[in-house]
C-alpha cells in the first residue's frame, strides 16, 4: 500500500554496492523510496561493476566542500564532504543519449572521505557506515538534446543542492516501523485512519536537523491534494516534489503520529451525482449504445419467453 522503491532498473541504470572485503546488506523499505546500504567495514562502493550491465558509473559528482557546492568530474581527488549528501549524475554517457538519472547519496554516518572514479562511488567512513540512496528527481528524467551541453555542465543549479538538501532532511529521518488502523463512526459517517511510526532510524553524525514525514500511500495524498474532501490532525501535509510510479511521495510532516478524517458518505451524497448515459453517447459511442440496448431487450423478452414455457430462436452476435 504505501511507497514503493523503484531502485532496481531506473533510465536501464542498476546501482551495485561493492563490499570492499567487508560484510555490506541493501535493505529496501515499503515506507521510504530510498534503499539503504550497511557495511561493517569502513568503506563501501556503489555504482560499481556497471559495465557488466553495458553501463558506466557516473561521470559527476556534487558535494559541499570548502563551504560551497563543488562539481567534480570522475577520477577526481577525493574529497571530504562537509553535509550528508551528495549527487552524482552520468553527464553525456553514450548509454543515456535524451535524458540523465541524478541519483541524491545521503550520509547518515560521517564520511572521511568521498571520491568517483571508473569503478563507481567510493564512501570512507571511520568504522562502519551507512549510505542511503534515491533518484534525485524520482520517476522523473533530466532531459537534453542529443549533442548539445548537459543542463548542469556549468555545475549544479541552485535549486537542485537546494532540493538536494530537503530530501536529505527527510531521508536522514527513516521510518522503520509504523502501524496503520482505521475506525468508522456510524454517527459522523466519518472514516479515521490513524498512523503511528513506532520506530525511526534519525541518527546523524553532521549538523543538519532530520525532517520526520510520515509517509502516507500515494493514491491517498494524491486524493488530498486534489480537493477530496478530508482534514489531518497532528501534523501538516507535505508533497516532497518528486514522484514516483506510484503517485507523488510524501506525508505528514509530524513526531510520532497523525490522524486523517474522511467524511465518506457525507461526500458521497453531496458531490457524487449520477450521470445520464444519453448525454455522453454521440457518434459511435451512441451506436455502440443502441446495440447495448437492442441486446439486452433481446435477452430480457428470451427470459420472459422462457418462463412462460414458450421456446425461442437463439440470439446472434455479429461482428463487423
Amino acid at each position: 500500500m504505501y511507497m514503493r522503491m523503484h531502485l532496481a532498473v531506473v533510465g536501464g541504470l542498476l546501482a551495485l554496492a561493492a563490499p570492499l572485503c567487508a560484510d555490506v546488506t541493501a535493505e529496501l523499505s515499503p515506507l521510504s523510496p530510498a534503499c539503504q546500504i550497511e557495511t561493517d567495514g569502513d568503506a563501501i562502493r556503489v555504482f560499481a561493476e556497471m559495465e557488466a550491465w553495458g553501463e558506466e558509473p557516473p561521470r559527476w559528482l556534487g558535494t559541499v566542500v570548502d563551504g560551497r557546492v563543488r562539481v567534480l568530474p570522475r577520477d577526481s581527488a577525493a574529497v571530504v564532504p562537509e553535509e550528508p549528501w551528495a549527487v552524482v549524475w552520468f553527464g553525456s554517457a553514450p548509454f543515456l543519449p535524451h535524458f540523465d538519472v541524478p541519483w541524491l547519496v545521503v550520509f547518515p554516518d560521517r564520511v572521511h572521505a568521498l571520491s568517483l572514479d571508473g569503478h563507481g562511488l567510493r564512501v570512507d567512513f571511520r568504522g562502519a557506515g551507512r549510505v542511503r540512496m534515491m533518484p534525485l528527481m524520482g520517476a522523473a528524467k533530466l532531459l537534453r538534446d542529443r549533442g548539445a551541453p548537459h543542463p548542469w555542465a556549468e555545475g549544479l543549479p541552485i535549486e537542485v543542492a537546494d532540493q538536494a538538501r530537503e530530501l536529505t532532511r527527510v531521508l536522514l529521518a527513516r521510518p522503520v516501523a509504523m502501524t496503520e488502523t482505521a475506525t468508522a463512526d456510524p454517527g459522523t459517517d466519518a472514516l479515521t485512519l490513524h498512523y503511528r511510526v513506532t520506530a525511526w532510524d534519525d541518527e546523524c553524525d553532521y549538523d543538519m536537523e532530520p525532517r520526520r514525514i510520515i509517509p502516507l500511500p500515494s493514491v491517498l495524498l494524491h486524493a488530498l491534494q486534489t480537493g477530496f474532501p478530508g482534514a489531518v490532525h497532528g501534523g501538516q501535509l507535505r508533497d516532497l516534489g518528486v514522484f514516483t510510479p506510484y503517485g507523488p511521495w510524501g506525508g505528514v510532516e509530524a513526531n510520532d503520529e497523525c490522524e486523517l478524517v474522511f467524511p465518506l458518505l457525507e461526500y458521497v451524497h453531496q458531490a457524487e451525482r449520477p450521470v445520464s448515459v444519453d448525454r455522453l453517447a454521440d457518434g459511435p459511442a451512441a451506436e455502440a449504445l443502441a446495440r447495448l440496448r437492442d441486446v439486452l431487450s433481446a435477452s430480457s423478452s428470451t427470459a420472459r419467453r422462457m418462463r412462460s414455457g414458450t421456446t425461442a430462436a437463439p440470439t446472434t452476435f455479429a461482428g463487423k
